[in-house]
């Protein structure tokens, strides 16, 4: 059987109380190039996993904090801001 949930305000508690998490992401061309700053694009079908590893709300928006699997070389230092409902 497959699972989805997509809630956000449940899933902001669920990672400040559980930690790490795994997530599926619908990564669209523009993601190969992404070095640094926000990314607001996804793709239309889900094709990958990052590890959702923390949310920030600050004055430049609400962003989730996602690791790649690529490594340091990918995005900053292997990290992503992805602005949030995008």
């Amino acid at each position: 059987p497959s699972y989805s949930y997509s809630y956000e305000p449940d899933l902001v508690a669920l990672l400040l109380n559980a930690g790490p998490l795994t997530v599926p992401v619908a990564v669209s061309e523009e993601w190969q190039f992404y070095a640094d700053g926000t990314m607001n694009v996804c793709g239309a079908e889900l094709n990958h996993f990052l590890t959702l590893v923390g949310v920030s709300f600050d004055e430049k928006g609400n962003h989730w904090i996602l690791k790649n699997s690529f490594g340091e070389g990918w995005g900053n230092k292997g990290y992503l801001l992805l602005t949030r409902n995008s």
